[in-house]
């Protein structure tokens, strides 16, 4: 049908509409236009063409025009399949005339381009949520659709009904029983389709079908289904029947979900390792009888990524099982694991072990994963050493801080030198939770522990320095200013001072500022300020002096208007563009904005 704008006269009711009407017979020439993006244009303004040519002549004219685009770039036709969705349904008269709309969309749901068949079933999944289940378009409209699609001789056609089945079948009326019995014929026969692509479908939407099946069809439809599925001969396929797996065990009554069971156990030692992969993540949510030892089975699996998927589900499995024979099955295997051929092995090994302490209680947590942390702790491979630091608090917070001292802190010193910088920066970011545990007396100064906070800020590594200020601070807001002005303050007045590196002095400067926002103003007056304005401000390298500027700048909120006033200005004036005494255009710049920044504070303050 030749639709142009020549050809479709614009009948107009309004002003309104009078004054739209050249506007719209352009969008219609744009229709046929050789530009892809004019096309596109004009697809995305369809409601607009419809609502100026009217509900009937939008049937009968435009969406007849509009099949014609059919063959069109895929653009156009992803475009096309967004339009015609709920939102489209008013101006094609409402749903008595829904047919109009799921005729296009069909032929969209069948081309080859993935998403534009995807969008067009989602479009008519949208024009179904408009009905209320049991209203006779599911019978004379949605059904006839979804038996022509399942039947089409393009596997396109096929695979875009496997998405429609659990929609249109849960809108049939229960007495309806004919088609609700071809429909379930016919999901079973796209499950057994010659294309594995079909049948990949059928796998993904299977789940989603059996829960709007009526539960007496539940345990023979689907028990068969998911077997035939099962055994399918390609892997992807099989791969999806695992995914649904715990879906359709919720949907068996108890006396079926054996025989279930009976396929995940055949799934666990399939030939495709990527199925036996998924198994072994999924195993704790199916829970299948005899759970513990197939899992057992996946952790000895030949190949390092299904153990490594098993090893990072060790705690979900033990809490599902949740009984005592599960740890003494697991023990031996744990005990292999630890000492795996392959790095991402013990990797993931280390980062679940921990969360066992807290299902296991004490006492198996010490039998059992305390010699296993202790050999984690020690490998040679920085991520193994990570995984364990990182969940150090689920150990002590079941063992007890006097077990976590004696037998796990000199690992953890140890580790705190380490030679890796990803391992140093780990304990760092733990050290806080380490000090809530053990208390102040381990981080004073005359303690390892202390010493190694402060040595921390002369890292060769900026991330570790960064990561040891913010630590620093954090120690100080548990232990307080008696500890800061005994042990932390000196540390960095003596880096400072000391440090022939002017990277060590600037990080030392940074760590006064954030100390800053832990202590008091009288604190901060007294240890921090004269430093900073006596000894920094006059420092021979530039980036320190510019840095000194912006530490005063982040100190000025927490020391007392006086102290801003006779110590803190007259600091950074000596430093500002006004002033000779300043040669670095950089410094210069800093220590204005910083006083500008400063007398805005004193204005706000009275």
């Amino acid at each position: 049908m030749e639709v142009a704008a020549d050809t479709l006269n614009i009948s107009t009711r309004s002003a309104d509409a009078t004054a739209d009407a050249t506007p719209v017979a352009a969008l219609i020439d744009e229709l046929r236009h050789d530009d892809v993006s004019l096309r596109i244009h004009a697809i995305q303004e369809l409601p607009r063409i419809a609502k100026a040519i009217g509900e009937e002549r939008t049937r009968t004219e435009l969406l007849p025009f509009v099949l014609e685009t059919i063959d069109d770039e895929d653009e156009v036709l992803l475009a096309l399949a967004g339009q015609l969705d709920e939102r489209f349904l008013p101006y094609v008269g409402g749903k008595d005339y829904l047919s109009a709309m799921l005729e296009p969309l069909e032929q969209l749901a069948q081309v080859e381009e993935t998403v534009v068949r995807e969008r067009a079933v989602e479009s008519i999944l949208s024009l179904a949520r408009c009905c209320e289940p049991g209203e006779h378009w599911f019978l004379d409209a949605f059904y006839p659709l979804l038996k022509r699609l399942a039947e089409g001789d393009w596997f396109t056609s096929r695979i875009s009904a496997t998405a429609l089945f659990a929609t249109t079948y849960a809108g049939l009326v229960a007495s309806e029983t004919d088609a609700r019995a071809e429909l379930r014929s016919l999901f079973l026969s796209l499950a057994k389709d010659d294309t594995p692509m079909v049948r990949r479908a059928a796998a993904s939407h299977l789940a989603e079908f059996a829960a709007a099946l009526e539960p007496v069809h539940v345990s023979g439809f689907l028990l068969k289904l998911f077997a035939e599925l099962a055994e399918d001969d390609q892997d992807s396929v099989r791969l999806l029947v695992v995914e649904n797996a715990e879906k359709i065990v919720s949907l068996l009554p108890e006396t079926d979900r054996p025989t279930l069971f009976a396929l995940v156990l055949r799934l666990a030692a399939d030939k495709s390792w990527r199925v036996r992969y998924l198994v072994a993540d999924r195993l704790s949510t199916i829970k299948p009888d005899g759970m513990v030892g197939i899992f057992c089975r996946l952790l000895r699996d030949g190949e390092a990524e299904v153990r490594t998927a098993a090893a990072l589900k060790l705690a979900d499995v033990v809490r599902a099982a949740s009984s005592e024979a599960t740890v003494q099955e697991l023990v031996p295997v744990m005990k292999e694991l630890v000492h795996d051929a392959n790095q991402h092995v013990r990797t993931a090994v280390a980062g679940s072990i921990l969360a066992l302490a807290p299902i296991m209680g004490r006492s198996h947590t010490l039998q059992v994963l305390f010699p296993l942390v202790l050999i984690l702790l020690k490998d040679d491979c920085p991520d193994v050493r990570l995984g364990v630091i990182s969940n150090l608090d689920q150990l002590s917070a079941v063992v007890g801080i006097e077990r976590l001292v004696s037998d796990l802190l000199p690992a953890i010193v140890e580790l705190a030198e380490d030679r890796n910088w990803r391992v140093r920066l780990a304990i760092i970011q733990h050290m806080a939770s380490l000090a809530k545990q053990l208390g102040r007396q381990y981080f004073d100064l005359d303690r390892k522990l202390g010493l190694l906070c402060v040595a921390w800020l002369t890292d060769a590594v900026y991330a570790v320095r960064e990561a040891a200020i913010k630590n620093l601070a954090e120690l100080v807001r548990l232990f307080g200013a008696s500890w800061a002005i005994e042990q932390a303050i000196p540390c960095v007045q003596r880096i400072f001072e000391t440090s022939t590196s002017y990277l060590y002095r600037i990080t030392a400067l940074q760590a006064m500022g954030e100390l800053a926002t832990v202590l008091d103003p009288g604190t901060n007056e007294k240890y921090l300020l004269p430093l900073l304005v006596q000894k920094a401000s006059s420092d021979p390298v530039p980036n320190v002096r510019l840095v000194t500027a912006k530490t005063l700048m982040r100190l000025a909120p927490y020391i007392s208007k006086q102290a801003r006033m006779t110590q803190l200005r007259p600091a950074l004036e000596a430093h500002s563009s006004a002033s000779d005494a300043e040669t670095d255009v950089d410094v210069a710049y800093q220590a204005d904005k910083a006083l500008v920044h400063l007398s805005a504070m004193d204005q706000e303050t009275p």
